[in-house]
């Protein structure tokens, strides 16, 4: 497919962050979308410092989620935990069912606290679909199209390669890919903590 270029000006009815949140300014609903980010790992990782560990966050496409914790040594109680998982950065998650090797009324209590404290003070992921709606698209647009953005938010400019022009409320025009380009190499040194 093809790839094209699009610089995105303006959120419009139809699209959900201006239909739901007011944004009418792409950046600005990028930059709503970046703290939402920040304060899920934030939040994220003082959860996992309750545990004393470190939070191991998973990114999918359409979302960013608390995947387990990484401990440096051994957790309190390691038999109530999982192994640490080597696809996963040597996180640990706490077991779902009573190990056979939980034993004692203390451990098996300690184990049912565990479980209490995940299910109910664990972040709840962050569906990442805002990140592609500032740009007129929902994530399912472009599941296979390679879709790329540039946020310059010096300039406050939004920039989308993709196979196909938004459809979900955004006014744009077409760019050139040397402008998309441009964009990018503007970007590179940017950091999305510094504008918001």
């Amino acid at each position: 497919m093809t790839k094209r270029y699009f610089k995105i000006t303006k959120l419009l009815p139809g699209n959900p962050l201006h239909d739901d949140q007011g944004h009418t300014d792409p950046v600005e609903a990028m930059k709503a979308h970046f703290r939402q980010k920040r304060d899920f790992h934030d939040s994220a990782s003082e959860f996992a410092k309750q545990f004393g560990g470190v939070a191991v966050n998973s990114t999918g496409m359409a979302r960013v989620s608390l995947h387990g914790v990484y401990f440096d040594g051994e957790p309190a109680h390691p038999e109530i935990w999982t192994k640490p998982d080597p696809k996963a950065r040597f996180s640990r998650r706490p077991r779902a069912k009573g190990a056979r090797n939980v034993k004692g009324d203390e451990l098996k209590q300690a184990h049912k606290n565990l479980l209490d404290r995940w299910s109910s003070e664990a972040p709840e992921p962050l569906e990442l679909d805002s990140q592609w709606l500032c740009g007129g698209y929902a994530t399912s647009d472009l599941m296979f199209s390679g879709a790329g953005m540039v946020v310059d938010l010096e300039n406050g400019e939004l920039y989308v390669a993709a196979g196909q022009p938004p459809e979900r409320g955004a006014e744009f025009v077409e760019v050139t890919g040397g402008e998309y380009q441009q964009a990018e190499a503007a970007t590179s040194n940017q950091q999305a903590a510094d504008y918001l």
